[in-house]
């Protein structure tokens, strides 16, 4: 995947445990911090990321075409439909996420 700039929403406590993205040249990337930046990534298209982040903010049903989002317990899975990847996040690092998507910090990662 190369070198990327990967960022967590400024609402992120500590930066370690996160949900982290970054601008890709064919998109956005998605992985979890707690997987020291070895574990999978998630890739989208521009319009896949819309409508993610889209739905992260509302809260409505995954119909992206790139993942499923589903609370499993207190973890939130994003499962990628084409690779089969699941990444699992905690109830804090969702919520970082989601206060980040509300307020605009990744919409395309236009400030990056």
């Amino acid at each position: 995947m190369g070198k990327h700039r990967w960022r967590t929403s400024r609402y992120s406590c500590n930066r370690l445990d996160c949900v982290e993205v970054a601008p890709a040249e064919r998109g956005m990337l998605l992985r979890d911090t707690k997987d020291g930046g070895a574990g999978p990534v998630i890739a989208f298209t521009p319009d896949q990321w819309t409508g993610f982040t889209q739905e992260v903010a509302t809260g409505a049903p995954s119909a992206n075409g790139a993942v499923t989002v589903r609370t499993v317990g207190a973890e939130t899975h994003v499962h990628a439909v084409k690779s089969g990847v699941t990444l699992r996040f905690t109830a804090s690092e969702w919520a970082a996420f989601h206060a980040g998507v509300r307020d605009g910090e990744f919409d395309l990662l236009a400030r990056s």
